[in-house]
């Protein structure tokens, strides 16, 4: 059709289609029904005349036309939305700066030290957004979706991650923690053996970590004398401050607890893990202003936590 203009819905569908290979992966990216996306994929080949995609029914495959079509699309997709991002920063500086963290970052790591930020850096609003667990990858079009500026990242790579800027800031490592008074009062523990009288504190978003401690400590099969199941790590150390066992720790994430008395560590054995923290942010965002200045606070902040 000479002149025709696909709608900016119809190019996202196209482009959810083509990186997912899935209707219904794409469906749920664009929090759309799989009809939805369908009917626009469909009307688009109408419109052009030309046929995008070979659906069967296990799989979605591009044709020669559509692999052609979306090596343009992308790109395309990609500037409007950095283009976007600069216009909301630059002329709309009210909104503040919306970071995504998970939970335990959040209430263990960052809260604690967004008071420093806020006496350095009065003009910057920090809108905090929080989720449950780690996110071990954030492709680009999260950025539009949650309406965040930047997030902190818990993942082991994020080599391939179109359009995203990404700085590692830590590397993470597992160990264990308690309140001083179980120290005091309870069995004593002076070497790993003696944790058999103690309870264990366990996260279900992190649920392999202890026995992948106690493998690394030579006692994989150490029996405490109790276990609790918890949400999330920050539900662990929130139970480890009040006296309730040994909660296994993301060590950048408890070094203010350790240095000032309020959590003990007293086995000395790490277990380093594959995964660390990053710094993410649209690629065209990563040189605004506010985005480079929290960045550098972060990572200043973080040079001073181990």
């Amino acid at each position: 059709m000479t002149g025709f203009i696909p709608s900016l819905s119809m190019l996202r569908a196209f482009d959810a289609v083509a990186r997912h290979r899935s209707f219904t992966k794409a469906a749920a990216e664009l929090n759309q029904t799989q009809a939805a996306v369908s009917y626009q994929i469909r009307t688009l080949e109408e419109q052009l005349s030309i046929r995008l995609v070979s659906r069967n029914s296990r799989s979605v495959t591009l044709t020669d036309a559509g692999r052609s079509f979306i090596a343009d699309v992308a790109p395309s997709l990609r500037n409007l939305a950095n283009a976007a991002a600069r216009v909301r920063q630059r002329h709309a500086p009210s909104h503040g700066l919306r970071v995504l963290v998970m939970q335990a970052f959040a209430s263990l790591w960052l809260v604690p030290r967004l008071p420093r930020f806020k006496v350095q850096f009065p003009e910057i609003e920090i809108n905090l957004l929080s989720q449950m667990g780690g996110t071990d990858r954030i492709p680009e079009i999260d950025f539009d979706t949650t309406g965040v500026d930047v997030t902190i990242v818990y993942s082991s790579d994020t080599t391939g991650w179109r359009g995203i800027f990404t700085e590692r800031l830590i590397d993470d490592f597992a160990l264990p923690v308690c309140s001083p008074h179980i120290l005091t009062t309870g069995a004593p523990v002076r070497e790993i053996a003696d944790l058999r009288h103690h309870t264990l504190l366990h996260a279900i978003n992190w649920q392999e970590i202890w026995p992948r401690w106690l493998a690394h400590a030579g006692m994989p099969s150490l029996r405490p004398s109790g276990e609790i199941q918890l949400q999330h790590t920050a539900m662990t150390i929130q139970a480890a401050l009040g006296g309730m066992g040994f909660a296994m720790a993301h060590g950048p994430l408890v070094q203010e607890e350790l240095r000032t008395g309020r959590l003990a560590s007293p086995l000395a054995l790490h277990l380093p893990v594959r995964e660390g923290y990053y710094f993410a942010c649209r690629q065209e965002a990563a040189e605004l202003e506010p985005v480079m200045t929290f960045r550098s606070w972060v990572r200043r902040e973080m040079d001073q936590t181990v």
